[in-house]
């Protein structure tokens, strides 16, 4: 199976995207491509690595979308469909894979049969080091971006990034769990944390009993969404959630 992992980027440091880039040219499963999608920004150095690796694609956008990866991310997943995937996995810039991440995705979809396959993540410092092994992506009540995979039942799905209002954007991976219930696809989780996810969340470090660092993220990414959707009349809401629920790409 080849399996297409799409990464949006934007102004996130050379390091962490060498370092993205690395864990996916060194997956375990070899049948791969990394789409690096530009959000208004264009790493040059990035055409150099796609010349020594042509499993690397490099698109930058000329335009940057404020919208938390969403955009260039839902415009990489519909490129990988559109060049043949067989498969459709998210990585975050700031992230990356345990080496035997996609191979144990792909077992699990061998296993189950279903068109979403997610996996557990480790929660690490900016620096890359541990912090812990993270529990609230546990998929049941929450996944992140960077855990899911898609199957070519589940593809419709990856338009869904591109059905979200900007405003809730800061909240895209909890719609877009929403959108995979809504729809009806079946799911499976394996918890073994093969994503290692770079905080800079307050919750994370006072989950891991330590101070969050001067500029760390508080909640608001969080309550502005809602109080937004909130202040939408029903007729708004019902249009956004039959945007975000319709199978149709």
């Amino acid at each position: 199976m080849t399996v297409w992992v799409v990464t949006p980027y934007h102004r996130e440091p050379e390091a962490w995207l060498r370092q993205c880039c690395t864990s996916v040219a060194d997956q375990s499963h070899p049948d791969l491509r990394h789409l690096m999608v530009g959000d208004g920004t264009d790493a040059l150095w990035l055409d150099g690595l796609q010349m020594a690796d042509p499993r690397l694609c490099h698109l930058p956008l000329v335009t940057g979308h404020r919208d938390y990866g969403n955009t260039p991310r839902g415009i990489g997943g519909l490129y990988a469909i559109a060049a043949g995937a067989t498969a459709i996995a998210f990585l975050d810039a700031d992230n990356w894979y345990r080496a035997d991440h996609l191979e144990r995705m792909l077992a699990l979809f061998r296993t189950t049969g279903a068109a979403v396959c997610t996996a557990g993540r480790t929660i690490h410092r900016a620096d890359g080091s541990l912090m812990y092994e993270d529990q609230e992506s546990d998929g049941v009540h929450h996944v992140d971006t960077s855990c899911y995979v898609l199957f070519p039942a589940g593809f419709d799905l990856a338009a869904a990034w591109l059905a979200m209002p900007q405003e809730m954007a800061g909240i895209g991976d909890r719609l877009f769990f929403d959108a995979m219930r809504a729809r009806g696809h079946s799911h499976a989780h394996d918890p073994t944390p093969t994503v290692a996810y770079r905080t800079n969340r307050v919750a994370h470090f006072v989950e891991a009993g330590e101070s969050p660092p001067s500029d760390a993220k508080g909640d608001d990414e969080l309550s502005a969404p809602i109080a937004w959707w909130r202040s939408q009349s029903e007729e708004t809401q019902q249009r956004w959630r039959t945007r975000l629920h319709s199978k149709a790409l």
